[in-house]
């Protein structure tokens, strides 16, 4: 495989320098040059689903935070004003289609829909057609990787951005804790509370889908918090309108890990 092919003319800022960018079928058989999330730039023995066959790939984690150009989420299989009606008896298999491009942190992205599912991938030429990006992103029939670094560049992320939703995060992991010790014991009602006033106060929406405390023990109270928080705090791929922030959140702390 020769670099003389690669098209750095069309390359956007925010790649590697080209001599840096991977060239290869399959990072998992090249350990020293372990495949990144192009988004958050985890690694490849870290990620959650990097489909690390394909160019500049994106991890389902990252993946959960895809906007179309109008910030709402992507459609799939069918575009909203095209849906059929269907018997509810009738089982129904929607298209392998789907919304392109899609954004993540303010880089554009493209999807390739199969089998039900998709896999996103990160552009470096500021494609405008997903044909365009199929033809740009391979070398010699090799799929290339042009962010494949911790902190891949372009990304809509600071620190001073990312820091106050590390500290709501933070808050939200020490109330869960807090949850579970509680709950481990006999706690009284003003314990309980109080932690629910501190949930609260950090993110009402999550509470609002709780239901209401008064029709339950302290304990009962103690284990719903702990419960609901575990399933927030816990690995999403899916987007969630309880607690969105917490999925930009946990990007900022894949982006910034030490």
């Amino acid at each position: 495989m020769s670099f003389e092919n690669l098209n750095t003319e069309r390359l956007v800022e925010s790649t590697v320098a080209p001599r840096d960018v991977v060239i290869a079928g399959d990072h998992s058989t090249e350990p020293d040059r372990e495949a990144r999330c192009a988004i958050c730039g985890t690694p490849q023995s870290d990620a959650i689903g990097l489909p690390v066959r394909y160019a500049n790939p994106v991890c389902k984690e990252c993946d959960a935070l895809a906007v179309n150009e109008e910030g709402s989420e992507p459609w799939e299989g069918y575009p909203p004003s095209e849906r059929p009606e269907t018997d509810d008896s009738v089982i129904h298999l929607e298209p392998d289609h789907g919304e392109n491009p899609v954004y993540i942190a303010g880089v554009k992205c493209w999807r390739r829909y199969r089998f039900g599912g998709w896999i996103t991938r990160r552009d470096a030429y500021d494609c405008s057609s997903l044909e365009e990006f199929r033809e740009y992103h391979r070398l010699d029939g090799h799929p290339i990787h042009a962010f494949n670094v911790a902190q891949p560049g372009g990304v809509e992320l600071t620190r001073e951005s990312c820091g106050s939703l590390q500290d709501r995060y933070q808050c939200l992991q020490s109330i869960y804790e807090d949850a579970q010790s509680v709950a481990d014991n006999s706690p009284s009602e003003s314990a309980v509370m109080d932690l629910w006033d501190q949930l609260e106060r950090l993110d009402s929406s999550i509470t609002a889908d709780l239901l209401d405390p008064d029709q339950f023990t302290p304990r009962e109270v103690a284990v719903m918090l702990a419960d609901e928080l575990q399933s927030l705090l816990q690995t999403r791929l899916t987007a969630s309108d309880s607690g969105a922030w917490i999925t930009r959140a946990k990007l900022c702390n894949r982006y910034f890990a030490e």
